[in-house]
């Protein structure tokens, strides 16, 4: 070795893993410093990313959980929303997958219907011509399970009702069941759909997005249809429409609040008051006919211009005292910075920032609060709170989106450092945590996380394909 600069010599003798860690340059993310490596334990909060992951603190990677793709095509977005359901009435939870395939040339739209715990394909229907978007939103209305259970899209036409055994194809070919508008000046379809029991026991109603276009100006509000629904039903002669306020139906949640056993209907309006965005919380049961705002019995408002608050609203027992609290995101909180903040709000609380539960999201564009679900999935009986933080690649398009998971008992402000696990995507973009919702998919009898990350890439040529990753249960802290 005689003759070699110095760095050459040190290179020949310690290859290159100069920090001496076992781990080389470019996995080793800090090979100045033995304690930063792949494996390494990351304490969160101290603002250092010691196992080279992304995030600071323990994390999972996506790319080890069980992966659902069934139709990876390029720009399919496999996963922009789902609903975990019991469909078929065997005890575990199926699950029914919407689509929007953007930019695909043809944007019809796509929805999937998998049978837990195979996760096998049971049905596939799609937009019948382009640009119908059918399944951006999509929901499990009708019965909790068995033959009255029908699976609800939204698509541009409306929204398509279909029994869960229709054959596969265009839903106007398979006896699927429209609800639309009777022509431009009725009410016409929105972008987002929810089932909600609003009108009968045990059914869970059709709860979705509609407004009239006054003058060019579209005025929105919300039209319910009572479940089952057997025939083509008209936006403007619904069981029940509510409106009267700016951006109406953002988003919509059925939550128990009062703990009377009778869903309320939570309803957003993220644009509301200069994008500060509102929620409105109205009673149930409802009874038939014309209602506006001023029947919501709270309305909480955003903390500030640019939050977007109901943007994305989630319902369930967060501290398990028996009744539903309001699970409220605000993406864009702080004014317009992107952070995102998920509240937790009760009846008794008036403001927002009252709220005995707090979530705020990581410094940067990380929109926390877009996907979430209540369940306990550790099994010790308590409610646990999952989180998605998964950025948004139209702005940022370097953010890894992850999933945070919050351990009950929960109370007070929270952030990323409480979190008690956090499953990481390993690339940017991807968007992993869009949609997360939990189940019992694999039919063990414990609660699984399921998430979405719709534009990851299933493999090379399938770019923004989408991915739905099962997490099973139980999920325990570090």
């Amino acid at each position: 070795m005689e003759g070699l600069p110095l760095f050459a010599l040190a290179m020949a003798c310690h290859g290159a893993d100069r920090d001496h860690d076992g781990f080389e340059a470019p996995t080793d993310c800090d090979d100045d410093h033995a304690s930063i490596h792949p494996g390494a334990v990351d304490p969160p909060g101290d603002g250092v990313d010691s196992d080279c992951d992304g995030v600071d603190g323990p994390s999972d990677a996506f790319s080890d959980q069980v992966v659902l793709a069934p139709d990876a095509r390029r720009g399919l977005q496999f996963g922009h929303d789902f609903v975990v359901a019991d469909v078929d009435g065997d005890g575990t939870d199926d699950l029914f997958v919407g689509s929007q395939e953007v930019p695909h040339y043809l944007d019809a739209g796509e929805a999937y219907l998998f049978r837990g715990p195979t996760m096998g394909s049971i049905g596939f229907w799609t937009g019948g011509f382009g640009e119908q978007l059918l399944g951006q939103s999509v929901a499990i209305a009708g019965a909790r399970s068995g033959p009255e259970v029908q699976l609800v899209m939204r698509s541009l036409e409306g929204y398509w009702v279909v029994a869960p055994g229709s054959a596969s194809g265009y839903p106007g070919d398979v006896g699927g069941t429209l609800i639309s508008a009777a022509n431009r000046d009725d009410y016409l379809p929105g972008n987002r759909v929810a089932a909600v029991d609003l009108l009968r026991d045990g059914a869970r109603d059709v709860v979705m997005e509609c407004g009239l276009d006054v003058g060019s100006t579209w005025v929105p509000g919300v039209c319910i249809v009572a479940a089952p629904v057997t025939e083509h039903r008209v936006l403007g002669e619904s069981d029940v429409i509510i409106d009267g306020a700016a951006f109406l139906g953002s988003s919509f949640a059925g939550v128990d609040v009062d703990g009377d056993g009778r869903e309320d209907l939570a309803v957003g309006a993220d644009g509301e008051s200069d994008d500060a965005g509102a929620v409105y919380l109205f009673p149930g049961p409802f009874a038939e006919g014309h209602y506006d705002v001023s029947s919501a019995e709270v309305v909480w408002n955003g903390e500030h211009p640019d939050d977007w608050l109901g943007q994305e609203l989630y319902g369930g027992d967060v501290d398990g005292d028996g009744s539903d609290e309001v699970l409220a995101c605000a993406m864009a909180w702080p004014e317009g910075e992107r952070r995102g903040r998920l509240y937790v709000l009760n009846e008794t609380v008036s403001q927002v920032d009252q709220a005995p539960i707090i979530i705020d999201g990581p410094p940067g564009v990380h929109h926390l609060g877009v996907g979430a679900a209540v369940a306990d999935l550790d099994g010790d009986g308590l409610s646990d709170l999952a989180v998605g933080a998964p950025g948004l690649a139209s702005l940022v398009p370097d953010v890894v989106g992850s999933v945070l998971v919050f351990f009950g008992p929960l109370e007070g402000h929270l952030d990323v450092t409480d979190a008690g696990r956090v499953f990481a995507g390993e690339r940017a973009g991807d968007q992993d945590g869009w949609r997360v919702r939990a189940g019992d998919v694999d039919g063990n009898g414990v609660q699984d996380l399921v998430v979405a990350a719709p534009l990851a890439d299933a493999h090379p040529s399938a770019l923004e394909a989408g991915v739905v990753y099962l997490l099973p249960g139980p999920i325990e802290p570090w």
